[in-house]
């Protein structure tokens, strides 16, 4: 059903939906209309302590302890923090997913990584969604700010293969058409299929935000870290 309404190939983990007493050809019969695929996964796996994990383009049904095994390293941009990266990492541990970490005996990890003003997290796939979702949220700064401090947004990217060094392409685009009104300083990171745009310019963060819409397969800003909408 999902392969069907969503478009992605997926294929089950019968070794391990066996040894948890579960069968691979049972049934699903709730609908998944007009829901994102996120909620679509959420309602299906959450009432059985299933998750997932993508591996090789390809979504993987299986038990939670199974995906335990299997972690995927995530850079996080955090420059919003202000260098105060123990709050958000003690914020994340507290309330996502609190029992799997490797400090209370779990396998996930969580370092701060200065020079870049970043988090590095070592996850389930699962988890790091929740991560994102977490970061969402947040709201730091003013977007009218002119005292210079950066501001953050986020795009979401329905597929990002077809868009080899997008974040690359994004800045020299904005250079060139804003010229000394660009923003030299400014970053662009890609964590799975979101775009994170860091500038303390406003200009390029309109302009960037124009670029980021021009682009096939990128939708409208989902986070904006800053307070405020784009135009």
């Amino acid at each position: 059903q999902i392969e069907d309404d969503y478009g992605i190939q997926v294929e089950l983990d019968s070794r391990a939906l066996e040894d948890a007493g579960l069968h691979p050809e049972s049934p699903v019969t709730r609908s998944l209309a007009g829901i994102s695929l996120r909620s679509a996964l959420r309602l299906i796996l959450g009432g059985m302590d299933l998750t997932y994990l993508i591996k090789d383009d390809v979504m993987l049904i299986t038990t939670k302890d199974a995906a335990s095994e299997n972690l995927t390293i995530v850079s996080y941009p955090v420059v919003w923090m202000n260098g105060d990266f123990m709050s958000i990492i003690d914020v994340i541990q507290q309330t996502i997913a609190p029992q799997s970490w490797i400090t209370v005996g779990g396998n996930g990890s969580i370092q701060p990584y200065a020079l870049n003003n970043e988090i590095i997290i070592s996850q389930t796939e699962e988890v790091h969604e929740e991560i994102l979702g977490l970061f969402r949220n947040i709201i730091d700064k003013d977007a009218s700010s002119t005292d210079g401090s950066v501001i953050t947004r986020m795009y979401q990217i329905e597929d990002a293969s077809p868009l080899p060094d997008v974040e690359k392409k994004v800045i020299e685009i904005c250079s060139a058409a804003l010229g000394e009104q660009s923003d030299p300083k400014a970053k662009i990171t890609r964590i799975g299929n979101t775009l994170v745009v860091q500038s303390a310019v406003r200009a390029f963060q309109v302009y960037a935000a124009e670029v980021i819409r021009s682009l096939q397969g990128i939708k409208n800003p989902q986070t904006d870290f800053s307070g405020a909408n784009l135009p």
